[in-house]
């Protein structure tokens, strides 16, 4: 993370501060690694906003707010999104699609935490 290949983005810090959690006292000690989006950012997004309307079908709760952003983010980096999410072999018309299902559709690469972790030589 200290030289910026790890980061993740404003909207995440923003979703981890609604939770008031540890990890969101994680986060307030490296805010650093938190992105603001560039205009680059800002333009991927609303890309990925209208390939995906769905993305805020999220009746108005914070939850998953910022997997647009994310996706923007890894866009215009040409970063890997690394997510828990589970690729969804069916995806529900109503209901945001998932950060696998998105990614793939943008050609942005994704992985999981696991294969993050292996990726980077961190044994389990």
């Amino acid at each position: 993370m200290g030289n910026g290949i790890v980061f993740s983005c404003e909207e995440v810090y923003r979703e981890l501060e609604d939770q008031q959690d540890e990890l969101f006292e994680w986060a307030k000690k490296h805010k650093d690694v938190f992105k603001k989006p560039t205009e680059e950012v800002l333009e991927l997004l609303t890309q990925v906003m209208s390939q995906f309307r769905n993305f805020a079908a999220q009746g108005g709760g914070s939850r998953n707010r910022a997997d647009p952003f994310v996706i923007a983010h890894a866009q215009a980096a040409g970063a890997v999104v690394v997510t828990d999410e589970e690729w969804a072999e069916r995806q529900k018309p109503t209901k945001p699609p998932k950060i696998p299902n998105a990614c793939s559709e943008l050609g942005v690469s994704w992985m999981t935490p696991a294969e993050f972790l292996a990726a980077i030589g961190v044994e389990l």
